[in-house]
C-alpha cells in the first residue's frame, strides 16, 4: 500500500491502494494524471509505503510465533516500490522518470508500525515536514536498493481503489492509562 505526493500534494484521495491480490498470481499497479500537479522545472515525488496484505506482521508469520488460527496468513516479502512517472512535452517529446537506486528512503519516519488488519503506530516526534517537496535534506538517507519483483504478474488494476469519502472528528479522547488513550469517534 502507498501514498503517493508531488510536490508536497498528495495525488489522490485513494487509501488501501493497490487493491490486495494473491501476489504470487498478480500484482496490480495504479494510473493517475498528475499535470496539475507538476512544476515546469524541477519536481519532487514522494511515497510513503505500507505494509498493507504484501508484508503482513500478524502473528503466525513472525518466526518463532504461533499462527492465530493455525494457518499462516500470506507473507509476500518487504514492501517494494516500482514508480513510473511519463511526461509529454507540448513539443511532442516524452520524458520516461523510473524509480531506481539513485532514489532514497528512510524507515525513521512517524510511521513506526501499520497493517490492514490492526491500524497504524504514528510516532508524531519523527514526522519530517517537507520531505514530500523541493529542497528537502535527505543527506541521511540511503539510497534505495534494487529487488526483486513479486512473482505475480504486473497488471493495470481495472477497479477503483478505496477512497476517503468523509472525515470524522473525535468527539472525546479518554486517558486509560497513562499515555494511552481510547478515542470515541461517535460511531462505528
Amino acid at each position: 500500500m502507498y501514498e503517493c505526493y508531488l510536490n508536497g500534494e498528495k495525488i489522490s484521495q485513494d487509501i488501501f491502494a493497490p487493491t490486495a491480490t494473491d501476489y504470487s498470481k498478480r500484482v496490480n499497479y495504479n494510473v493517475y494524471e498528475v499535470k496539475k500537479f507538476l512544476n515546469d522545472r524541477e519536481n519532487a515525488i514522494g511515497v510513503i509505503l505500507g505494509n498493507g496484505r504484501f508484508f503482513s506482521m500478524r502473528m503466525g508469520n513472525i518466526p518463532g510465533s504461533e499462527p492465530m488460527d493455525g494457518s499462516p496468513i500470506a507473507h509476500y516479502g518487504f514492501p517494494k516500490l516500482l514508480m513510473q512517472l511519463e511526461i509529454l512535452y507540448q513539443n511532442g517529446e516524452k520524458e520516461t522518470i523510473v524509480s531506481d537506486s539513485s532514489w532514497k528512503l528512510t524507515t525513521e519516519g512517524p510511521i513506526v508500525a501499520n497493517n490492514e488488519f490492526d491500524g497504524e503506530e504514528y510516532l508524531a516526534s519523527l514526522e519530517m515536514p517537507g520531505w514530500t517537496s523541493i529542497g528537502f535534506d535527505d543527506k541521511l538517507w540511503l539510497n534505495a536498493p534494487k529487488v526483486d519483483a513479486p512473482k505475480g504478474k504486473i497488471v493495470a488494476q481495472l477497479n477503483p481503489n478505496l477512497a476517503t469519502m468523509r472525515v470524522l472528528k473525535p468527539i472525546a479522547v479518554k486517558e486509560i492509562v497513562k499515555g494511552k488513550y481510547v478515542v470515541d469517534m461517535g460511531q462505528n
